[in-house]
């Protein structure tokens, strides 16, 4: 019966060392994967963007093309206004696409460093976990002796003090 304050100082200290190492893992994992959606991200807005490249270039030729087809002069006047703003939009969405990548991948690195800073909490309060549970465990073991020791005493001395 004097075991079990040491037992359930045993089992309290390693509870908390295994509940902070798996929350650890979990928190590693979850960086990984953060990680992965920052690399997704970028590459999305990438593609996202040759495609809108060749969607304008699509509409330019079109342009040029019905144009041809009409007679009229490309490069000067309004023709050549419409090809430069079509040349200009496409640039800018192109930009927007890319920034938008850009700033998504940023708040992926952001959540992959908070998991990470979470794992190395875990990792502490594993330890502390452990350390704690160390010293409750002395605490048993010195509280069961100082029983002893008072039982004996009682009975050495016929239970006067």
């Amino acid at each position: 019966m004097q075991a079990l304050p040491i037992i359930s100082a045993v089992v309290t200290a390693a509870s908390t060392v295994m509940g902070a190492m798996y929350q650890g893992q979990v928190a590693k994992n979850n960086a990984i994967i953060a990680e992965n959606n920052a690399g997704r991200a970028i590459q999305e807005a990438s593609v996202a963007a040759q495609e809108g490249d060749q969607a304008a270039a699509a509409d330019i030729g079109q342009m040029i093309s019905q144009a041809g087809a009409s007679g009229l002069t490309l490069n000067t006047g309004s023709q050549g206004l419409k090809r430069k703003s079509a040349s200009e939009l496409a640039a800018r969405d192109r930009g927007y696409t890319v920034y938008k990548g850009a700033t998504e991948a940023a708040g992926y690195r952001q959540q992959a460093e908070d998991f990470r800073s979470e794992a190395s909490a875990a990792k502490s309060s594993a330890i502390f976990g452990l350390i704690g549970g160390g010293l409750d465990i002395g605490t048993s073991l010195v509280n069961r002796k100082t029983t002893v020791n008072n039982n004996t005493a009682r009975r050495i001395t016929g239970g006067v003090q």
